[in-house]
């Protein structure tokens, strides 16, 4: 029987930060794991919810090209916005701290798995040597933790320890759906409030739904970093005629 992709699929996906047929997941994963020991490589992955694109703040226009009307035109049109920006920020004590700490919020219930993994193993009754696998992998996420715990000043930190944890949690997903009854299982108790796994779920879409609209609360922010570039490459388009 085909399976039918829902919203526990997609939100474990997010948990990873991968996005793809999940069929593709065993080939991918070496991949991602030498992404994983490569510094670089991992400063430079996008992240869906730091990086994500403010939409209608995307274009940067042909400078060159335009009359200087047009240009004295476009740079008081975005000091206009860039003002009025500001003024929500101010008003509302917006910045990047305020999308941090829901962040961090949310990647204390995410590390709740700690402590589920063992009661999955009881109540599914979980044999070696995959629940040996599963305790493995709890002491990963364990370590992750004491390792980053404290550390997680800037957006940027949080970046690099996201990156690490969301490929060992999808290392652990990708093991779980090759046991098919214990994934079949797990499903299926995704959806009930009752089972450890459900009120799992059920506060990680709490904790994830803080972090999504505090990531539309900074695009304001983003958009106003957008906004200073493009007054930047203005102005350097300025100084260039005179």
């Amino acid at each position: 029987m085909r399976h039918t992709t829902t919203k526990n699929d997609r939100f474990f996906k997010c948990l990873a930060n991968v996005r793809g047929r999940r069929g593709f997941l065993a080939l991918l994963l070496p991949i991602l794991f030498l992404m994983q020991l490569n510094v670089v490589a991992e400063q430079s992955q996008p992240h869906p919810i730091i990086d994500k694109p403010v939409p209608g703040y995307e274009r940067s226009e042909q400078l060159s090209e335009m009359q200087l009307e047009q240009l004295l035109g476009l740079r008081d049109e975005y000091i206009s916005e860039m003002n009025r920006l500001d003024d929500i920020v101010a008003k509302e004590h917006k910045n990047d701290q305020y999308l941090l700490d829901k962040l961090v919020a949310y990647d204390r219930e995410r590390l709740r798995i700690i402590e589920i993994i063992p009661t999955l193993i009881k109540d599914y009754d979980i044999k070696p040597p995959f629940s040996e696998s599963l305790l493995r992998y709890a002491k990963t996420f364990e370590n992750l933790d004491e390792q980053y715990r404290g550390q997680l000043k800037t957006l940027d930190d949080y970046r690099s320890y996201d990156f690490r944890l969301g490929m060992a949690y999808l290392s652990m997903m990708a093991s779980m759906q090759e046991q098919a009854d214990l994934y079949q299982h797990l499903h299926a108790d995704m959806e009930d409030e009752n089972t450890a796994i459900g009120a799992y779920i059920k506060q990680l879409n709490v904790a994830y739904a803080e972090v999504e609209k505090a990531s539309d609360d900074i695009d304001e922010l983003n958009a106003i970093r957008h906004l200073r570039r493009e007054l930047e490459r203005i102005e350097q388009e300025l100084n260039s005629r005179r």
